[in-house]
């Protein structure tokens, strides 16, 4: 017989392996085994009796090569994070997408002048530093160098004149105030109020900033940022992938690849998000947490949120006119019953209508005293009568409607638990549940109420509870008909005040007037929850940032 070389293509016929699916190092020792034993003639590759021996001798090298296969199926797996959803993305335009899934995608592939800090201070991004002049009127914004674009080109002054001017034409109304932005070298920019508004300028320089050549507008699946991640492929209804982006200018993140899994509907995607198909679920429901929360294989992050209940008191009813009947209420509450009845303890009391302990007064929280409660109570001329318990003046009985939203189950919870603590107290109650478009056009706007359970947003400045608190808003979102010379002059200060620590008090100050006038009672907020694969680590260090904006931070545990 001739002499005969054996190649790996040849061991994979033989053997009937297809594409044997063996590293190749593996496939290499088998070969020089099974050459060695051709070459001394002791075995055929033609024969039963080989064929028996070979695939032993794969078996043993299989076995033998477990623990590195192991090792090189984690390796691909370095790097990798599946994030799974129900909600259909949308193209991915930085400029206009808004409170989808899709505005949350837009964070792994742009990045803005500056970003907020955990405590919800201006820290640079894009932008290295900025100065203020002319009273507030005139920002000069220094910009970061070197800083590409996911085309290779370079960012600078252009691409951000190019974005506001974008944005002024597609979202004119919000950018009102702006009077001119112009580039004054490649890498520095001046923008000019027509009033001094640090709010409003704020929002501005977090809003992304797209390239003046690569702007994908409402193609969005060809989106080109400067962000931590590419987008490398969009097949509709199935997946979206996201590479590493090598030239970030923080450096490349450690995750090398997002794909994002588009499911039939929530229950499918909490089924593969459970088997450990997916490692980061968009999101699921708080009343689900308690599956994984236990698990190990699991981990579990609270969800910043904005948002919260309070009771808004209508200042024009007679009875709540005065702020003594107001604090006296506010006191006979127990807020932290509320989170356990109402919340099951998911969530967390709230004392402020700012986001951030930054701007709130630092003296002790009121909170529950129902023997305060009581003597406010009698010193407006309130007695509890004995034989029931309900406290009366001139034998009429203390007590209101409380009116909600019908469309909210857990504003439902909270009406019922205040209704239980009141009367408890001794104050009769009647719930009344209402339509949103009701309850705001026939209730609260023409202040036709007298107690109104509400959702409120603090939103990340400060300023935002104006909304609720100025003068001007009546009629509008001032539901409590609340009106205060003093407070509304220092809101108006506070939107022209460029240095943070006088910012911080002015805010205060608003909010040890609010805390002794009590136009509203702020109870409790609602926590969301973020459930993920325990092999994600660092999935959330900057809790103020949305989860996808963390995505830069993100360590992978192989094979976790």
């Amino acid at each position: 017989m001739g002499e005969h070389k054996t190649s790996y293509r040849e061991i994979e016929h033989f053997t009937d392996i297809e594409a044997w699916k063996i590293d190749r190092e593996i496939s290499g020792k088998l070969y020089r085994i099974i050459k060695m034993l051709h070459d001394e003639k002791k075995y055929w590759l033609g024969s039963h009796k080989s064929k028996a021996v070979v695939l032993f001798l794969i078996s043993l090298l299989l076995s033998l090569n477990l623990t590195r296969c192991e090792r090189v199926q984690r390796a691909r797996e370095k790097g990798k994070v599946v994030i799974g959803t129900y909600l259909q993305p949308a193209p991915l335009d930085p400029l206009m997408t808004r409170g989808t899934i899709s505005a949350a995608l837009v964070d792994l592939l742009y990045n803005s002048p500056v970003r907020l800090s955990e405590r919800f201070e201006p820290v640079p991004e894009l932008a290295e530093s900025w100065e203020i002049r002319g009273d507030g009127v005139r920002w000069i914004l220094h910009l970061r160098r070197g800083v590409l674009f996911h085309d290779g080109e370079e960012f600078g002054a252009e691409d951000v004149v190019f974005t506001y001017k974008t944005l002024k034409r597609l979202r004119g109304d919000e950018f009102e105030n702006l009077k001119e932005i112009r580039k004054i070298d490649r890498y520095t920019v001046e923008i000019t109020l027509k009033q001094a508004d640090v709010v409003s300028l704020l929002y501005w320089l977090r809003t992304p900033i797209v390239s003046r050549r690569s702007y994908p507008g409402a193609e969005g699946i060809k989106a080109v940022g400067t962000g931590p991640f590419k987008l490398k492929e969009w097949m509709a209804d199935d997946r979206i992938v996201f590479e590493s982006n090598g030239d970030y200018f923080e450096g490349e993140p450690e995750v090398q690849q997002i794909v994002v899994r588009i499911y039939e509907g929530y229950e499918a995607l909490l089924s593969a998000f459970l088997q450990g198909q997916v490692d980061v679920p968009y999101l699921i429901d708080a009343a689900d947490v308690r599956l994984v929360e236990d698990n190990p294989k699991f981990q579990v992050s609270r969800v910043p949120n904005f948002h919260y209940y309070a009771v808004l008191f209508n200042l024009r009813d007679p009875l709540f006119k005065g702020k003594k009947m107001r604090r006296a209420l506010c006191y006979a509450v127990d807020r932290e019953e509320l989170l356990r009845t109402a919340l099951m303890g998911r969530g967390t009391l709230v004392y402020s209508p700012f986001s951030s302990p930054i701007w709130r007064d630092t003296s002790e929280a009121q909170g529950y005293d129902p023997g305060t409660a009581e003597r406010l109570l009698k010193e407006l001329g309130w007695r509890r009568d004995a034989a029931d318990g309900l406290f009366k003046r001139g034998g009429k009985p203390l007590g209101f409607e409380l009116v909600y939203y019908s469309g909210n189950p857990l504003l439902k919870k909270i009406a019922t638990s205040l209704w239980l603590q009141f009367q408890r107290f001794g104050i009769k109650v009647e719930l009344a549940s209402m339509e949103a478009r009701d309850l705001l056009e026939r209730r609260l706007r023409p202040l036709n109420y007298q107690l109104a359970l509400f959702y409120l947003n603090a939103g990340s400045d400060p300023d935002f509870a104006s909304r609720f608190l100025a003068s001007a808003q009546i009629g509008d979102y001032n539901f409590s008909g609340y009106t205060n010379q003093a407070v509304d002059s220092l809101f108006a200060i506070g939107r022209r005040t460029f240095d943070m620590e006088k910012r911080k008090e002015i805010y205060r100050q608003i909010d040890m007037i609010l805390r002794d006038e009590r136009p509203m009672f702020p109870l409790v907020s609602g926590m969301g929850f973020v459930g993920a694969s325990s092999r994600v680590k660092d999935l959330w260090p900057l809790r103020n940032e949305a989860l996808l904006k963390s995505a830069r931070y993100w360590k992978v545990k192989p094979g976790g």
